[in-house]
C-alpha cells in the first residue's frame, strides 16, 4: 500500500509539470501493479501509441537487448515510441524513415508521412542497400559514392523502391515535402547515422530474423538498442 501511494504522488507531480507544458491536452493518469512490459503491451493497441523512455546508452549495445523498449516494441500490438534520455522533439528538425518495399516499411512510411504532416516537417525517405543483394547480374553500374560497379538490374529495383514509395507519399500526403536518399551500406547504421539532427524516426517491425524470442526484425532491433533519436516501431498488422 505504501509503494502505490508514494506512486500516485510521483503520477500526480509529473501530471502537473506535464499539465504546464501541454494545457489544452486531456491528460489521464493511473498506476498499475504488475510487469511493465505485460501491462504496457495489454493496453497497446493498433491504433494507439505507447511512448516509453530509455537511458542514453553506454558501453556495448547487448547489455540493452533486453530492455523494456527492446521487449515492449518487438510485442505490443501497434506502434511504439522509445525516447532516448535527454532529447526532446525541439532539439531537431525532420521525420526520417526507411523502406524496403516490404508491408511492414510501407506502414512505416504511412505513419512517418503522417507525422510530418501533422507537424509540417521535411520527410527524409531513405533505402539502403548492400553489395550482396541478390539482384545482382550482368552488366556493371558505378554507385556514386564508391565508384564501384553494380548490376544495372540492383540500379533499377533500388531505385524502383524508392520512387514507389515516394510516390505514394507524393499521392496520400501532398503537402508534405519529401527528400528521398540512397545509401549505400547496411539499413540500420545508415538509419542511425541520419538522425543526427533529426526528430523522429520511424521503422517497421516486420518480424523476420530478429533474435530468439523477439518478433522485431533483426534491422528494426539493431536500432532500437542502439536508439539515438526518438524512434517509433511500427509493426506490420496483417491484414493493415
Amino acid at each position: 500500500d505504501e509503494t502505490i501511494a508514494s506512486a500516485k504522488r510521483d503520477v500526480d507531480e509529473l501530471y502537473e509539470k506535464v499539465r504546464e507544458v501541454h494545457v489544452v491536452q486531456p491528460i489521464k493518469t493511473s498506476v498499475v501493479v504488475g510487469d511493465p512490459v505485460e501491462e504496457l503491451k495489454r493496453m497497446s493497441q493498433p491504433d494507439s501509441l505507447v511512448v516509453v523512455g530509455t537511458h542514453r546508452r553506454k558501453g556495448s549495445a547487448p547489455r540493452y537487448e533486453w530492455s523494456l523498449g527492446a521487449r515492449l516494441a518487438a510485442h505490443a500490438a501497434g506502434p511504439v515510441a522509445i525516447v532516448p534520455e535527454r532529447s526532446s522533439p525541439r532539439a531537431g528538425s525532420g521525420v526520417v524513415v526507411g523502406t524496403d518495399g516490404s508491408a511492414a516499411s510501407l506502414q512505416a512510411l504511412n505513419f512517418a508521412a503522417g507525422e510530418a504532416d501533422r507537424t509540417g516537417q521535411v520527410l527524409h525517405v531513405l533505402h539502403a542497400w548492400q553489395n550482396h543483394s541478390p539482384a545482382h547480374a550482368s552488366g556493371d553500374w558505378v554507385a556514386p559514392s564508391t565508384g564501384r560497379r553494380h548490376p544495372p538490374s540492383q540500379r533499377q529495383t533500388t531505385r524502383r523502391i524508392l520512387d514507389e514509395a515516394v510516390a505514394q507519399v507524393s499521392r496520400d500526403h501532398p503537402d508534405v515535402q519529401v527528400r528521398r536518399e540512397l545509401v549505400e551500406g547496411p539499413a540500420q547504421w545508415a538509419l542511425l547515422d541520419r538522425t543526427l539532427g533529426m526528430s523522429l524516426l520511424v521503422i517497421g517491425g516486420d518480424g523476420q530474423g530478429g533474435p530468439k524470442d523477439t518478433t522485431l526484425g533483426s534491422v528494426a532491433h539493431a536500432i532500437v538498442v542502439n536508439v539515438r533519436c526518438p524512434t517509433v516501431v511500427v509493426k506490420h498488422l496483417q491484414g493493415g
